[in-house]
């Protein structure tokens, strides 16, 4: 109830793309990068490839070059679901805080 009620003036394919992260979420991955379909082996390396950004930018380790190209893939892939986070976000927001209350 709450999802229909938060997703009302939204088109079925970004409800659908709601869907999907929600699912995706289990991956323990940013928002960003849920939006899409991804075989287990891709889930994987794009979480190493976060792990080694992190692992660059907060310790100083050598970049991985195949997990560096995974994480620029990733970005360049995710750039419209970011967008659309971006604009629909503060839309879905408050119909939430209007159905629900809180």
């Amino acid at each position: 109830r709450v999802f229909t009620a938060a997703t009302t003036n939204l088109t079925d394919d970004q409800r659908t793309a709601l869907v999907t992260i929600r699912t995706n979420q289990a991956w323990g991955l940013p928002t960003r990068y849920l939006a899409g379909a991804r075989a287990e082996r891709d889930w994987v390396t794009l979480r190493d490839a976060l792990s080694n950004q992190r692992a660059v930018a907060n310790l100083g380790d050598d970049q991985n070059p195949e997990l560096t190209t995974a994480m620029s893939t990733a970005d360049a892939n995710s750039a419209t679901a970011q967008a659309n986070l971006d604009a629909h976000q503060a839309e879905v927001s408050t119909t939430y805080v209007r159905e629900v209350g809180i």
